[in-house]
């Protein structure tokens, strides 16, 4: 399949619409720099580098239609897709087939399609030249499918039998050796038995920017936390019964009880800001713990992994 743009009902296949160039796609973001000048130094300290919105601008746009029926018809369906609102809406592209459809989350900027003589031409194909302009607050760009992961809290186990034992006697032998005790067997290898849940998810961030976590606890569960493996956590005072689910959303900062009520004021002193909580690129081990063991809690992370 040839590359493509789509924004809701709009899909730019190169079959009745077309396009030539998309700049602001695989151009970094801008950045600010929270740089601070040395006072008496050269240069400055250093600071955060945080990314402006992504702005994403198609031009070269082209509608192909057999008459000015179905060229007024076209150029309807851009400006319902193009028209101006609050709420940002996915824009996905596929420009190769190495790493299939990333999408970002939109809003529509500008639309330009030049009215001139195409539209009192007659028979034959009609072709517009035009631009389209997108928005994007997250300059993120997403895999199109969720990755998600499951964990139990870690098992308590029995341990080892290591049976019976002879205590080694101090003194001198006398008389003959009693008759070895019962202890462990080596002879056919040893049996741990069954391993329980470790109580830690494995999540993949294979882009290169750090994505965000949908967490969603599901009870019962005493103070449940969810911990990286650099000791930044997630922790909540508060105790969930069986028909509870605690969601978290790092991405907007929220913490719902039960899909409704808020619950953001239970996290604990030493419980991280939501929206930092994030998943750095690469390989990573979250720990589900909590204050008493339940068989039942169970903590589900969801996240696509992002780009810049």
């Amino acid at each position: 399949m040839s590359a493509y743009v789509r924004y809701r009902d709009l899909v730019l296949d190169h079959t009745l619409f077309g396009w030539q160039t998309l700049e602001g796609w695989e151009e970094s973001p801008g950045l600010d720099a929270a740089d601070a000048l040395r006072q008496d130094q050269h240069g400055a300290w250093p600071g955060r580098m945080l990314a402006q919105p992504r702005i994403i601008t198609l031009e070269g746009l082209s509608i192909r239609a057999s008459d000015r029926a179905r060229l007024g018809q076209a150029v309807a369906a851009v400006s319902r897709a193009m028209a101006i609102t609050d709420t940002e809406h996915p824009l996905y592209v596929d420009l190769d087939d190495g790493r299939g459809p990333l999408v970002a989350y939109a809003r529509p900027l500008r639309r330009s399609i030049p009215t001139g003589r195409i539209y009192t031409a007659g028979r034959g194909v009609i072709a517009a030249e035009g631009a389209l302009q997108w928005s994007a607050a997250d300059p993120r760009r997403y895999r199109e499918t969720e990755s998600t992961a499951t964990t139990g809290l870690p098992e308590p186990e029995d341990g080892l039998e290591w049976g019976p034992g002879s205590e080694a006697d101090s003194g001198p032998s006398v008389g003959p050796l009693p008759a070895p005790e019962a202890g462990l067997e080596w002879t056919y290898g040893l049996d741990w038995g069954k391993g329980g849940s470790a109580g830690t998810l494995r999540a993949v961030n294979d882009g290169d920017a750090p994505s965000d976590l949908r967490i969603e606890i599901h009870g019962p569960v005493d103070e449940p936390r969810i911990v990286q493996a650099s000791g930044q956590m997630l922790e909540y005072d508060i105790n969930l019964t069986s028909r509870d689910r605690l969601a978290i959303d790092t991405r907007e900062g929220t913490v719902t009880l039960n899909g409704s009520a808020s619950r953001l004021y239970t996290a604990t002193r030493r419980s991280a800001p939501e929206r930092a909580f994030t998943l750095p690129p690469g390989v990573n081990e979250l720990s589900f713990r909590a204050k008493e063991f339940s068989p039942a809690a169970r903590c589900v992370a969801k996240w696509r992994s992002a780009y810049w």
